[in-house]
């Protein structure tokens, strides 16, 4: 009877003591119901659509107000590092060019207007469309090659290095270095992303839709850049709008860092030869569509770069405005312009979008041609929302078109496309400045905006092809998408 007992005790505390040690385990191998929750929704979070859309906002975003915080501080930085140079030459800095840019001991854009300055000027700004422009042509293989992920990152990094650049530098050729670094920079951003947004979004309403809210960071960068680079700088100095979008950039990199969307499933390699590689990037470029979409773009972007260099100094100088009121004037021309943008990413579609093209270069043609007619700087909104609306049209049109002209047919070439689409971009931004150095030798402002608004009408004509290369076009085939894993 004591060894059936001792036995029965024996066998009892080796299941008690194997239970107790799995339930000392279990806690160390099992996460509570609310941490997987946790650990799902952080997971859902990375590889969601939205993470995507916030990516391609930033990406255009942080690129249009760090261009827009510095063009209105160049010309006082200009004045400090001819400062500098003059103390460390010993000259008197008070005499001389440089205290004609000087008003009771602070600057005032409206004291002086110097040749040899706006020319400074406008080197240094059109030193980061011209790298961009050169690096676009080969960002979209980049990518087509080796995914998104690369260039988004290298991107970022390049951009965080050109900002914090912005804060010490001292001279006008650094300053230049510093904007051809941010080019590159930019370039390898927006080209990725949108290859990025095209290939999650398969149906052709939702990727209308992301791309437009990509683009709306355009007009927020710009809205927020000049109020935002002239108050800092003024009341903090320089190291603090940089410094600041030096802080903004690098939270925009741990987001690129740690995203996981959605991807296509992989296409075998026996499928895809690099002789199909090279006859569909062939076709790309002799695509009707394509070349179509490519021109028109080049135009809208030759008229807004000409308009971006002509606007301030006609508001500062001609109409004598203040800081304030340019900033006014900014802020309230680019909420139309992200409302234009609602309106075509989410109804763009229904009305036709080859409509919204042709309405934007004829609503150009309006603040174009009335721009210099204002006889005081509140008057000149009108001509200014006109303008802004009309590039908001044909911006959210053509990008949108090009996208879906590339997921009918150029479906592995979309890097490519969006490249070569953002080269004659910043092109254009390059030419429209260029043009209105050697017009406004012969002409007055007003005749030279009267031209490009001719440039528009014309365009205008053209972007009627638009509607075929819209209509007859159904949803390609969804493929599957895949969470990476």
């Amino acid at each position: 009877m004591t060894e059936v007992l001792n036995k029965f005790a024996g066998v009892w505390m080796m299941q008690n003591g194997r239970n107790s040690a799995e339930d000392l385990k279990l806690p160390l191998v099992t996460p509570s119901g609310d941490e997987t929750a946790n650990g799902s929704r952080v997971t859902r979070f990375l590889s969601s659509t939205a993470l995507v859309k916030v990516i391609a906002f930033n990406s255009v975003f942080l690129g249009a107000l760090v261009t827009s915080v510095v063009i209105p501080i160049l010309p006082a930085l200009l004045v400090d590092f001819e400062k500098q140079a003059a103390l460390a030459s010993g000259v008197n800095s008070t005499t001389g060019r440089v205290a004609e840019f000087e008003y009771n001991g602070q600057y005032h854009p409206c004291a002086h207007r110097n040749g040899k300055t706006v020319e400074k000027i406008s080197f240094i700004f059109l030193a980061k469309p011209f790298s961009e422009m050169l690096t676009n042509l080969i960002t979209g293989r980049v990518v087509d090659s080796f995914g998104f992920r690369i260039p988004l990152l290298l991107g970022s990094a390049l951009s965080i290095a050109s900002v914090i650049g912005f804060t010490y530098v001292d001279t006008i050729l650094l300053m230049t270095l510093m904007r051809i670094i941010e080019g590159v920079g930019t370039s390898l951003s927006v080209v990725s992303s949108l290859a990025l947004v095209t290939s999650v979004f398969k149906m052709d309403d939702e990727r209308t839709k992301a791309i437009s809210i990509g683009y709306m960071g355009w007009s927020a960068g710009v809205a927020l850049g000049y109020p935002f680079g002239a108050v800092t700088y003024y009341f903090f100095g320089r190291d603090v709008p940089f410094l600041m979008l030096g802080a903004l950039s690098i939270i925009d990199g741990i987001l690129r860092l740690v995203v996981r969307p959605p991807v296509k499933k992989p296409v075998a390699a026996s499928t895809k030869s690099a002789m199909e590689s090279k006859q569909n990037l062939t076709e790309l470029i002799r695509n009707s569509h394509v070349i179509l979409i490519v021109i028109l773009c080049f135009a809208m972007y030759t008229i807004c770069g000409a308009y971006l260099t002509l606007a301030p100094d006609w508001m500062l100088h001609d109409l004598c405005a203040t800081m304030w009121q340019v900033g006014v004037i900014l802020l309230i021309g680019a909420v139309f312009q992200t409302a234009m943008k609602y309106f075509v990413g989410w109804y763009g579609i229904r009305v036709g979008r080859w409509v919204c093209a042709v309405a934007g270069y004829l609503i150009l043609v309006v603040g174009l041609s009335t721009y210099t007619l204002p006889p005081y700087i509140w008057a000149l909104l009108g001509p200014d929302l006109a303008i802004r609306i009309g590039y908001a049209a044909n911006a959210c049109s053509l990008t949108s078109l090009l996208a879906l002209v590339c997921e009918r047919n150029f479906p592995s070439q979309q890097g490519s496309a969006f490249g070569i689409y953002n080269a004659f971009t910043n092109l254009g931004f390059v030419v429209g400045p260029l043009i209105n150095i050697g017009l406004l030798q012969v002409v007055t402002t007003t005749w030279c905006l009267r031209m490009f608004a001719g440039m528009s009408l014309l365009s205008a004509c053209l972007a009627v092809f638009l509607k075929f290369a819209e209509d007859g076009n159904n949803d390609s085939d969804v493929e599957e998408l895949v969470e990476p894993e």
